[in-house]
């Protein structure tokens, strides 16, 4: 990695990206009636895979489509980083709760050697928010059991990209503009 080109950094890195959710499984949803996670995690995931892949890395996709690769449990999205080179794990998700208060991001992991590339996700995707006047989380970065966080073959985070229950964060979170921010800062965090 060392001797990779400029503009291919992340040449010879595998990266898995799990857009969360996905066919009958349709997650969280806010302030936009018909608007569902599943539906903006693929547009996140397919974003992150193409800026990842600019960049050089391998990119393997849980999937690539309104699907739900969860047959016949969820360890059929982990078995994409396991045992296969895998560098990192990326699991695409937005929050959603009840009421309208809560704002921006969280990211998540399990393994002590997750939390430097969650860290410095957290950090890059806090100066975007900041400059979207967005995110009142004390701390974003956050150790959590998440199933999709707990695979020991690599690092691993599960990233929130903002509340859909938060009328603020649903403008931002399906505009074009922000997503294209918001995921680049993700892949700074990574690089």
């Amino acid at each position: 990695i060392a001797n990779n080109p400029a503009n291919q950094p992340l040449k010879g890195i595998r990266i898995v990206v799990d857009p969360g959710h996905g066919g009958r499984s349709s997650g969280t949803y806010g302030t936009v009636p018909g608007l569902y996670e599943k539906t903006l995690t693929l547009t996140y995931g397919l974003l992150l895979r193409d800026k990842l892949q600019s960049l050089g890395a391998t990119v393997d996709m849980t999937r690539t489509a309104d699907v739900l690769p969860d047959n016949p449990d969820m360890s059929t999205r982990t078995d994409h980083a396991r045992n296969n080179g895998t560098d990192l794990l990326v699991s695409v998700h937005m929050n959603g709760v009840d009421g309208q208060s809560a704002s921006g991001c969280s990211i998540h992991y399990f393994n002590e050697y997750s939390y430097a590339v969650n860290r410095a996700v957290t950090d890059a995707m806090r100066e975007v928010e900041k400059a979207n006047n967005t995110g009142n989380r004390s701390e974003p970065c956050a150790w959590s059991p998440f199933f999709m966080c707990r695979v020991h073959d690599c690092p691993s985070i599960l990233i929130e990209y903002g509340f859909m229950t938060n009328p603020h964060n649903m403008d931002l979170l399906k505009d074009s503009t922000y997503q294209d921010k918001i995921v680049q800062a993700t892949v700074d965090g990574i690089l």
